[in-house]
Formats: structure tokens, sequence, C-alpha cells
């Protein structure tokens, strides 16, 4: 083999290892910017979920309201059953309302009233059991506790009327005798409910 022909098989060789591994690399590039596109979306919905469970404790902490003053002698001396809606296909408004009617428990516990809020009871169980947290999976234990209870107050949170488990407890109320109160967003009573 002359040396021309040499220099020329060494050369395409060399040409042909270099387009491989510059192949090789261009495809692991490629791969490391689609896992780095991917890693940043995970990070970015992680990040939003601690922005949002921070805002919930924030409001936890700073957000008990004061609850009406003639509210809190009809509730003197009771157990309350605290009401309100919870399942929703958004994680997010769950946890909202979970959040939402835990303050309204703890305002009443503040102020002295004894109650029981079962989506305050229920929600960080649900998550341990594998629960989706649903009227029908808690119905047997809700239904006990209105029985254990003198009154139950309806927190009138977005979405009350239309929630199933809302208006089973209600009746189950009414048919054991019990008083059904209804309250707004600001502790107060409603008398009047469309």
């Amino acid at each position: 083999m002359d040396k021309k022909v040499a220099i020329s098989y060494v050369h395409d060789k060399a040409e042909e290892y270099l387009f491989e591994r510059l192949g090789a690399s261009v495809s692991l590039f490629g791969q490391m910017m689609s896992f780095r596109g991917r890693l940043k979306e995970e990070v970015n919905i992680l990040f939003d979920e601690i922005i949002h469970k921070i805002n919930q404790e924030v409001d936890m902490l700073l957000g008990l309201k004061r609850v009406n003053k003639d509210l809190v002698s009809l509730g003197k001396g009771k157990v309350i059953y605290v009401a309100g809606p919870y399942s929703h296909e958004d994680k997010h408004i769950k946890e909202d309302r979970f959040v939402e009617l835990t303050k309204v428990s703890a305002s009443l516990a503040k102020e002295g009233i004894v109650n029981f809020s079962p989506i305050t009871q229920s929600h960080e169980q649900a998550k341990y059991m594998g629960l989706e947290g649903t009227w029908e999976e808690w119905k047997e234990f809700d239904l006990v506790m209105i029985d254990k209870c003198d009154e139950i107050w309806v927190s009138t949170l977005d979405g009350w009327t239309k929630s199933v488990g809302v208006r089973a407890e209600i009746e189950y109320a009414i048919s054991k005798g019990k008083k059904v109160r209804f309250l707004n967003l600001e502790g107060e009573e409603i008398t009047h409910v469309e």
C-alpha cells in the first residue's frame, strides 16, 4: 500500500469515526435537552404546589375569622357538626375547601364552641388510607357524628348547593330532628337560604 492510499484510508476511517461519535453526541445532547425540559416542567409543577401549600398555611395562620357573637351564643353548650363541600376534580379546590372548613372549625373552637368538622378530620386520613375523600367513603362515619352532635352548621362555600354530601348531611340531620344553620364566609348565620 502506498503512502497516499494509506493516508486516504486513515483519513476516511477517522472521518467515519468522527461522524459516528458526533452523531452519538448529538443524539445524547438531544436526549439531555429533552430530559432537561421534562425536569424543568416537573420542578415548576412542584414549585407551584409548594407555593400553594405555603399560601394555605399562611392563610390558616392569619385567616381565622371572627365568629359573629350571636352565633357564638347559639353554639355555647352544644356540639356542632360543621358541614361544607369538599369533593372536586381539581385537587387545589379540594385543598382550599379543606383549609376554609378547617378555619371555620378553628374559629368556632377559639370561641369555645365544641365542634366536629368531618373534612378537617378526614382530609389527611384519606391520603393515608388511599381514599378519594368522597361522601360514599365517609358516609357511615359522618352520619354517626351527626347523631352525636346537637346541630349541623353548613358553611356556604362555593359549591355547597351542588354537594351530594352536604345535601345528604342536611337531609339526615333534619330527619333526626337536628337544627340546621347556614353560615356565610364572614362567620354570620344566614337565615334565608335559596
